[in-house]
């Protein structure tokens, strides 16, 4: 009799330990899909926050004095575009690319489009895919305020970009920076 239970104590045992051990790799199997969502989503903000960021400091780089580098300014939550001239290759032999933003957030829909202007041809060069939750661009003047209409007091631009992992997860990301272009500041002085 006492065989039978030591044995059906060893049963027990053996069971709980099997189903600890099953546990254990269910937990951990979800917690390598939230680290793969997570590198994912930073992986894709690292990218267009390359190219947002690489933009935009170099607005009015290699620019002659008398050409405005800011051409075009309209932003809101809905959407918006943003024109200006910037050096995206810093070699010697670049020429400043007139560059021009159109953000869309419509019908469940958010998206940046970055396009290259050259006269009467424009080219889609970039866009951000559907992880991308939210972008706002600010162009501050010398005291932080909104430089409205009048684009030359702009020095600085306030930048917030929200994008979501396109592997699911409730996580989102948020890049934000406030960028002083070297050469902006210098034609607004």
């Amino acid at each position: 009799m006492w065989s039978l239970f030591d044995n059906l104590g060893a049963v027990l045992i053996a069971g709980t330990v099997t189903l600890v051990v099953v546990g254990l790799r269910v937990m951990g199997g979800d917690a390598q899909v939230a680290s793969t969502q997570r590198a994912s989503g930073r992986t894709v903000l690292t990218q267009t926050t390359d190219w947002l960021e690489r933009d935009l400091t170099n607005i009015g780089y290699d620019v002659p004095a008398h050409d405005a580098a800011l051409i075009d300014f309209a932003w809101s939550d809905t959407g918006g575009h943003f024109t200006f001239l910037t050096m995206s290759d810093t070699s010697a032999t670049a020429v400043a690319d007139t560059v021009r933003y159109v953000y869309r957030n419509a019908q469940g829909v958010t998206r940046l489009e970055r396009y290259r202007v050259d006269g009467s041809h424009v080219t889609l060069t970039t866009t951000t895919d559907e992880s991308l939750a939210g972008l706002t661009i600010g162009l501050r003047d010398a005291a932080g305020a909104p430089v409205g209409s009048d684009l030359g007091r702009a020095v600085r631009l306030d930048v917030s970009l929200r994008m979501h992992s396109l592997l699911g997860g409730d996580g989102q990301y948020v890049w934000t920076q406030r960028l002083l272009p070297l050469n902006l500041r210098r034609r607004s002085a």
